[in-house]
């Protein structure tokens, strides 16, 4: 009988104590199709030699196993991923038998097989083809009183302490809902941003690319909200600066799962509460990479207690 693979792995969850919303990215899929076409361009190389210096390149290690037991996996093969700092480690087993196990970076490049450059240019296409709208999150259990109008949920800061995670709530009789109003534009620019409200404004886009360049487009604020959960990615915002156009907040959409961040400076009209049909204007720096990868080897050798995912198989 045929036997299939079944992930159980939920690296992207649902971040209910925040209230952000956790993506569709498949980590776990994306993680044996990187496998799959890294033992290709690996046996393409036809010199061991070169093999070896292109594993070092890549930080890639067979921690047990050959690279011919990686080209030829058979389907009944148990596999479990761990998902360390900063890397990632896959071993497959025979029943409950080790017999190949690798660790690699948590590095996008890799794993995608794009480059940076690669990536960045293809990223307003991708925003573009979000759907537009928004699912908006249903209020947190846990909410703190700030203030003697306004409740936010417990936070994590993104280094900085104003740069983080919190979301905005105002009572309403026995209800909490969103904060968004014209008293309290500071904190209502963060729920427009984490996608609290249903107001989709134009945004429009100045992405930096890698020839001192840059390439302008226009989407719907949902369609980069969507962008974001999608892919998985926890999203700090706090104010830069204000300015006589309006308040200039800055973004961070941080993707733990693959080390890398989208980094957004947007200004905010004065006006946006009181009038939908202002437009967002926005710098975007893509794929910031959030990890150095030169201290993998002692990770690796560490090997500290991780949470494993496993991949099972069963019979049909």
């Amino acid at each position: 009988m045929k036997r299939v693979l079944y992930i159980y792995i939920f690296l992207s969850s649902v971040l209910t104590a925040w209230g952000q919303t956790g993506g569709n990215v498949d980590v776990a899929s994306m993680l044996q199709s990187f496998v799959k076409r890294y033992a290709q361009e690996l046996s393409a190389l036809n010199n061991s030699l070169v093999v070896e210096q292109r594993l070092a390149d890549d930080k890639v290690l067979f921690r047990l196993g050959t690279l011919n037991d990686l080209r030829h996996l058979p389907d009944n093969a148990n596999l479990d991923i761990t998902h360390g700092d900063g890397y990632y480690e896959m071993t497959w087993s025979r029943d409950t038998i080790p017999f190949l196990c690798i660790a690699f970076p948590a590095q996008n490049t890799l794993i995608t097989g794009l480059s940076q450059r690669q990536l960045v240019e293809q990223l307003p296409l991708e925003i573009q083809q979000q759907s537009k709208g928004f699912m908006l999150p249903s209020v947190p259990t846990k909410l703190e009183k700030i203030s003697d109008e306004v409740w936010a949920t417990p936070w994590k800061s993104y280094y900085l302490n104003a740069l983080n995670d919190a979301l905005y709530y105002e009572k309403l009789g026995d209800s909490y809902v969103p904060l968004f109003t014209d008293r309290h534009r500071d904190f209502s620019a963060c729920n427009l941003l984490h996608g609290l409200i249903d107001r989709d404004y134009r945004l429009f886009i100045d992405l930096s690319l890698f020839d001192f360049s840059s390439k302008r487009f226009i989407v719907s604020l949902s369609q980069w909200v969507n962008l974001c959960r999608t892919h998985g990615m926890y999203v700090y915002c706090g104010i830069e600066e204000e300015r006589e156009d309006g308040l200039k907040m800055l973004l961070i959409a941080e993707q733990r799962e693959l080390k890398y961040n989208h980094m957004l400076s947007i200004i905010i009209p004065d006006r946006f509460v009181l009038d939908s049909t202002v437009v967002l204007k926005a710098r975007l720096n893509a794929y910031i990479p959030t990890h150095n990868v030169a201290n993998l080897y002692k990770q690796y050798a560490a090997k500290k207690e991780h949470p494993k995912y496993k991949v099972k198989t069963s019979r049909k």
